[in-house]
């Protein structure tokens, strides 16, 4: 009697992958979401709220989910003396008030209250502190991690 094999791995890797796909879609989509329901618009812009995206890597089945503005990581991870691994700049620090580069209108600061100090020349300065971490992205994935998870199950079969 003999013995007949048939070879259906790619068949099988190619089901895994498929099904790998649908769900970093599913999960990237859900997160990036959340993360927009998370975010504060310090500006009142709403820019960063609507830059969230993703983008998923076939090669290496992997979903990266995020903002291409720069000043995401720094409500992601804070500045300054709270900065989330104590590895800000340490405070305070003094920004110009102007309308020129490197400096910071009178009204901005007046508006989200720094302290404004004289220096020499008359000049005014701002005194910075930095920025609190939002944890937007984190609080977006935590949120969303078990649904994904539950999903996860679904996809591939318990």
């Amino acid at each position: 009697m003999a013995v007949e094999f048939k070879d259906y791995s790619v068949k099988v890797k190619k089901l895994l992958e498929d099904k790998a796909l649908q769900l970093l879609n599913e999960g990237a989509i859900e997160i990036k979401a959340q993360a927009s329901k998370n975010t504060k618009s310090k500006k009142g812009t709403g820019e960063l709220k609507k830059s969230w995206g993703y983008a998923i890597n076939k090669s290496d089945l992997e979903a990266k989910i995020g903002s291409p503005l720069e000043h995401a990581i720094y409500q992601e991870l804070g500045t300054g003396e709270w900065a989330l691994n104590n590895n800000g700049r340490k405070p305070p620090w003094y920004v110009p008030i102007g309308n020129g580069n490197n400096q910071m209108p009178l009204e901005v600061a007046k508006k989200y209250g720094f302290k404004i100090v004289h220096g020499k020349n008359g000049m005014e300065f701002a005194e910075v502190h930095g920025q609190r971490p939002e944890r937007t992205l984190y609080k977006a994935f935590e949120t969303c991690k078990n649904k994904i998870i539950r999903r996860a199950k679904t996809i591939f079969g318990g």
